[in-house]
């Protein structure tokens, strides 16, 4: 190659090579710049694998599914210029979730990536077909791993600055000259990294070998900027792809499988041993997982989301009994706005009005919450549960808005610390609390918590449950969606139930979206299955709930939502008052649609 054999730059009659930094004069100027990338190079030589971190974390958050692979990696690549991974992921996210909902917006960080975004989408492309540029194409590759890596890196700003360009010629554009003689000094990096075993590595590649020298400037100039007390510190951070963000941007819902107590559908379950019941959670038949472990109602939605794990889910049996089931915690991905005054129609170009009085900081939306709601309301339905909900513990708000309380946990609390963390939730009178399966989150308290300087009463009882864990201060939105009021077996058969289903199934898009999966279909398929099983070992179950099924298995919740409307005999749950859980940010916005 001309690139390995040194024949691609050309020298200028004035001095400096063609599209080469203005400060490299000759070859002796360039193998110094050279030799000095080598150190940046072995500087940041632990995060080489930045890139194929960030292709694990879409890999995961898209089941693995190619279309979405292709989609999501362009979303990226196209919101990538002059950002960060942590902003970028969100303007990704933000035009994402509502263009799924049917509300693209007029403007995602500027009008012309938003327009270039929804046009795309609106003329039925794949992500593949997203107009991307010299830059943002090859990031897309890198992080796409539907795609081969592309030989040559990705020529974004800390690149080029990497490569001895000033801020003047950075931010008059880099054009094809510059392209190429980038390009060609990443052909020759990657060889002489190779040879050298830097790292004790030999299978340098060009991704790697962008990825370490730019993890190793960015530090420096976290250093420089005072974000960072260390270079180590400052490795860590720099070291972060979008996947290490996506804890920032992930919501719980927390689900259980035993039905609600005092519905009538296999009531006897619920005084069962815990073996029993977490024999019967655990059968695969009533799993919402896909096979890749993501969860079936938000892959049918196009929302992206991580792997669910399990939790452990607390219930107050009749009597008054606290009930501890094994249960599972889904991550979907959600996007934030600021709070504003009123619902603006942002296809319109209608702009947000900033509400002085509302909460500042981070607002999960309005297209990520109708997404949830209506997956919780759907899943709730089909399970026969009491009550459905989501909610997100939101860190970094102002403290007189962070009202809740987040605790991160390696695992699943245990039957012993969830029992220990609801005496703590009665000692305090606090709403409620939640295991999301790699934390806990309270819905109050954080005034008896303290401050770090000043740890208040609840600070030390929480050590007993939760030793050496670090208790955070949280804004937690979410919804909760209660089925409780009329759930009872005497309610059978009035159609209340899904009465109050048809209020969150409002959007039709979403709802065309679940009508087609045969995932879901399969899931009520299955409930079916295992409700006959139970019946013939002498469980009650609910006939009206099993017609339920029936019609969803057959045609998704549209022929449901017909049948209902037709006047056939179908669950009963009455249309409930939504409320919020605690400090939840509540409201109910289903029937919005949007």
């Amino acid at each position: 190659m001309r690139a390995l054999s040194g024949e691609f730059h050309v020298l200028k009659p004035e001095g400096g090579f063609y599209g080469g930094p203005a400060s490299i004069k000759d070859f002796k100027d360039l193998e110094e710049r050279r030799a000095l990338i080598d150190k940046m190079v072995e500087g940041g030589a632990k995060s080489w694998d930045w890139y194929e971190r960030a292709r694990a974390g879409i890999r995961e958050v898209t089941g693995g599914d190619p279309a979405k692979m292709d989609l999501m990696a362009a979303e990226n690549g196209l919101w990538s210029p002059l950002a960060d991974p942590d902003p970028n992921l969100g303007f990704a996210l933000r035009a994402h979730n509502n263009y799924e909902v049917g509300n693209p917006l007029f403007s995602v960080r500027d009008t012309t990536k938003a327009r270039i975004y929804n046009e795309a989408r609106d003329a039925g492309k794949g992500g593949l077909q997203i107009r991307l540029g010299r830059k943002t194409l090859p990031y897309r590759q890198a992080i796409n791993p539907n795609e081969p890596f592309p030989v040559t890196g990705v020529n974004d700003t800390r690149e080029a600055t990497v490569q001895g360009y000033s801020r003047e010629e950075i931010e008059k554009g880099l054009h094809d000259a510059e392209h190429r003689f980038m390009d060609a000094e990443m052909m020759l990096r990657v060889d002489r990294l190779n040879k050298k075993a830097v790292g004790g590595k030999t299978d340098w590649n060009a991704q790697s070998a962008q990825a370490s020298p730019w993890v190793y400037q960015k530090a420096l100039d976290l250093l420089a900027k005072g974000r960072a007390k260390t270079l180590e510190e400052a490795l860590a951070i720099a070291h972060e792809s979008p996947t290490e963000h996506f804890p920032k941007y992930t919501a719980y819902s927390t689900y259980e499988l035993v039905p609600g107590a005092g519905t009538g559908h296999m009531d006897e379950l619920v005084n069962q041993p815990y073996d029993v019941r977490a024999a019967f959670s655990n059968d695969p038949r009533l799993s919402w997982n896909s096979p890749t472990g993501n969860d079936i109602l938000y892959n049918a939605l196009w929302m992206y989301n991580r792997n669910s794990i399990p939790m452990t889910g607390a219930d107050t049996a009749p009597g008054g009994a606290l009930e501890v089931n094994p249960g599972r915690s889904t991550r979907p991905l959600v996007s934030f706005e600021p709070n504003t005054l009123s619902s603006p129609d942002i296809a319109k170009g209608e702009k947000l009005e900033p509400n002085p009085a509302a909460d500042p900081g981070k607002v999960i939306d309005q297209a990520s919450r109708t997404m949830m709601n209506t997956a919780e309301a759907l899943r709730a339905y089909m399970d026969m549960q009491n009550a459905g909900a989501w909610h997100k513990p939101v860190v970094g708000n102002k403290a007189k808005y962070s009202e809740g309380i987040t605790i991160a946990t390696p695992e699943p609390l245990t039957e012993e610390q969830m029992h220990q963390l609801q005496e703590i939730v009665r000692k305090y009178n606090i709403p409620g609390a939640a295991d999301t399966g790699e934390g806990v989150t309270l819905f109050g308290g954080a005034k008896e918590l303290g401050t770090p300087n000043k740890p208040g009463p609840l600070a030390e009882d929480l050590k007993r449950p939760f030793p050496g864990a670090q208790a955070s201060r949280a804004h937690v939105q979410g919804d909760y969606i209660d089925y409780s009021a009329v759930s009872g077996k005497e309610f059978a058969g009035q159609g209340k139930r899904t009465e109050l289903l048809s209020s969150y199934l409002q959007n039709p898009k979403l709802l065309q979206k679940l009508d087609n999966d045969p995932a879901v279909r399969q899931a009520a398929a299955n409930r079916i299955e295992v409700a006959k099983e139970m019946q013939a070992k002498g469980y009650s179950i609910r006939d009206d709930h099993i017609r339920a099924l029936e019609y969803l298995r057959d045609g998704g919740p549209s022929l449901l939502l017909q049948k209902w409307k037709e006047g056939a005999v179908l669950p009963a749950v009455a249309l409930a008052v939504m409320q919020g859980l605690g400090g939840f940010a509540s409201q109910n916005e289903a029937g919005s649609g949007s």
